[in-house]
This record gives structure tokens, sequence and C-alpha cells, in this order.
């Protein structure tokens, strides 16, 4: 570790091509590349948990250092800000990722053979030889639960994994396990290579497809969860963290909306979705009534396609036209469905909103009006039978009446 005080770390941060921090439990590893900066959040084991690409090949490195922390909520930054994070030996701590890393290969490795064992099988866990866990290394429960240290699976390495030998077959858990500690402190396996089994250690059995975890203690062992920690804690983070920048999202939405959007995500994909639900609020507030999120995801749409085809006209302009035509009960979110964008964009460029609702009464007929329009029409152009007989019969006695009338004179 490099003894810098806060102004050395901000001199070495401008002329180095790579630095290094710890940061509470964890790592951050900085690297100049073409296009900005490259980096790597490891966690207590020296496990990378994330990292990217910080594309501002014109910041500092100390600024994309502070943005790469900031990004990072759950790794704590007061230490970045303040400068008092140990600054590390680039050199030292890439030569421990590289050794954590070769030895959570074979891990994961062994882990994937003990998971798909069909046997019965067993597994060694030893701890990682980091400096996490450097302070509880070869102690029992009473240690371990006194100082609040969980035990968790993302401290340990898979050593060796196993089918457990036929001699075994038909013993208890007890028994095997007792049988497996003999061995791994007087007959090891050549291929072993941990120490023998110590307090600390975890042994964990596959019986009949079933898996469980046993800590060896001080006398004998004991069933254990055998969780990753981490893992969890980072899942909780991130959850947190989403529903946070959820809750900021709605709460800033009144100020900068772009320059929000654009602090938020490079992605432009994200970019086009938070555009929409700030196009959504703010159609929200333009309109005088509530409205349904179907109704004004409706209105964003068709405001968005008008402008999109439309070099002339401006989007707020569209969506204020369409909204205010709303508002003066020209036309509804559901007329506006059924109207073609010329339709709307005629009766934009004439600033006449009622040409909507002429249009839409026009347009928007049911199918059963028009058929009842239909036969009314087809009645007037040909009479019915029974009708046209009434009228002949009608006329017969008006004629007879008058051939009558003829004779009396």
């Amino acid at each position: 570790m490099n003894d810098f005080t806060p102004k050395q770390k901000l001199k070495h941060e401008e002329t180095a091509y790579d630095v290094a921090y710890k940061l509470g439990e964890r790592y951050l590893y900085v690297q100049s590349v073409d296009d900005g900066f490259d980096y790597t959040i490891y966690d207590k084991n020296l496990k990378p948990l994330d990292g990217g690409i910080y594309d501002d090949p014109d910041s500092s490195m100390s600024k994309a250092i502070n943005n790469i922390i900031e990004d990072f909520v759950m790794l704590g930054t007061e230490s970045i800000r303040d400068r008092t994070a140990p600054m590390l030996d680039t050199r030292e701590f890439l030569e421990k990722v590289e050794v954590a890393e070769e030895q959570q290969s074979l891990s994961n490795q062994m882990d994937k053979s003990f998971e798909e064992n069909m046997q019965n099988a067993y597994a060694i866990y030893q701890l990682k030889h980091t400096d996490h866990t450097r302070s509880f290394r070869f102690e029992g429960l009473a240690f371990i639960e006194r100082n609040d240290i969980e035990i968790d699976s993302g401290n340990y390495n898979n050593l060796y994994t196993a089918t457990v030998d036929d001699v075994a077959q038909g013993f208890d858990k007890s028994e095997i396990l007792n049988m497996l500690f003999e061995r791994f402190n007087i007959n090891r396996p050549s291929d072993f290579r941990g120490h023998s089994i110590s307090i600390g250690d975890v042994v964990a059995l596959k019986m009949d497809g079933h898996i469980t975890h046993h800590f060896v203690d001080t006398f004998g062992f004991k069933e254990t969860a055998f969780l990753n920690m981490e893992e969890s804690k980072i899942e909780h983070e991130i959850a947190s963290r989403q529903e946070t920048t959820l809750t900021d999202l709605l709460s800033e939405v009144a100020h900068n909306p772009k320059a929000l959007i654009d602090a938020l995500t490079k992605d432009y994909a994200m970019r086009e979705k938070l555009s929409e639900i700030m196009s959504i609020c703010e159609i929200a507030g333009d309109l005088s009534i509530e409205h349904s999120f179907e109704d004004m995801q409706t209105i964003s749409s068709i405001s968005r396609d008008i402008w999109l085809k439309y070099d002339d006209v401006a989007l707020e302009d569209i969506r204020y036209f369409i909204t205010s035509a709303i508002n003066d009960g020209a036309v509804t979110a559901d007329g506006l469905r059924d109207l073609s964008p010329k339709i709307i964009v005629d009766a934009f460029y004439n600033d006449n909103k009622n040409a909507l609702c002429k249009t839409k009464d026009e347009k928007t007929i049911s199918i059963s009006d028009a058929a009842n329009a239909l036969q009314c029409e087809k009645k007037q152009e040909k009479p019915s039978v029974l009708q046209a007989l009434r009228d002949a019969k009608k006329q017969c006695v008006e004629q007879n009446n008058n051939k009558k009338k003829g004779k009396e004179r």
C-alpha cells in the first residue's frame, strides 16, 4: 500500500497509466485506454463484481474515478471524495488478482464436477488466502459467532471433490465426515493441494442428491448454511438502487429532464424509454382532467409519429395541440386512434381543433349504424311488396269512386 497524501494521490492519478484503491471491503482498479478509462470493481476476495468503460477520453483520471464511484453508491464514496481511501501498489494488487482468478477458476471447476456427479459425493472447502479472511482463518464457531462473521461461501475455494468410496457406502453422515477427516489428515490424496482438514474448513456431502454443508469446529462437525453473502448483498443493493433511481426520476421530472436522462444512462434504448416516460408526465400535466396511462401513451405515440414523419412539426407543438383539442372536447383519446396522421396535421396547420371532431364523427360510425343506414336507403329506393299492394288497392278504390260520381251527374 502506498502512503500517499491526498495531494500526492491527485498528482499520481494525473500521470499514472493505472491506479488501484481499497474502498471499504471492495477494490477499484482503473486504467487508461484509447476511448477513456477501463475500470473493474472487485469484492473483498478479489472476485470481479462489475466493470466497464468510462467513455470520456478528455476527462482526467481523477474525475473519471469520482464519477465511476458515484455510479456505484453501494461502494461507499466518502473516502474517495475526501481522498483518504488507501491507494494500493498497482503491480502487487494485479498479482494478487491474477492468483485469485486462477484459484477461483479451479474452484468453479470443482463445484461443477461436484454438482454434476450423479453418485454420492463430497467436496472440501477451505478459506481463500486474502486480507479479508486472515483474521478468522482456523477459528472455530465460538470466535465466528462472537465476532458476527458469516460462514460465507464466497470466502472459500472448493479444493477437492470425489465420489464417496465404496467402503463408506451404508454409513451415516457423521461416520462419513469422520472418515474424511482422518483421510485428509493421515493419508491425503496425492492430487489434493490444500492443507489438512482443519478448524474453519467446510465439508459438503451429496447423499441421494441432497447437499448439506458441515463446518469443521473445535470438536467435530456442525451442519451450517453455506450461502454467497456478497452476491445476496449485491442483489439487494441493486434492487434498492433501482427503486431509488425511479423515485429520484419522478421527483426531478419538473426540472431539467434532458440533462437528467443524459446523466442517468448513456444507453440509447434506455434514453428513448426515459424520454417516453418524461413525455407522458408532461402530457399528464397538460391535460385538464385525469386520463388513463394508456390514453397518455396514445397521445405520446401519435405525437411522436407525426413529429418523425413531418419535418416542420415540432414535437412539443403537436403534442400541445392534441392535448388542447382533448381539453376543449373536440376529440377523445379513443377518437385519436381512428384518425390518420395527415388529418391531425392538417387540423394542426389550420389551427382548427374542430376539424378533428368533424372528421371523427364521419370516420368512427359503427358497423351496426352503417347497416341500419343502408337498410333505410334501400327501403326508400324500393318499397316492400305489401306496401305496393296497399297502394294499388287504394288507387283502385279512388278510381271506382270517381266513376260513380260521373254517372250520378
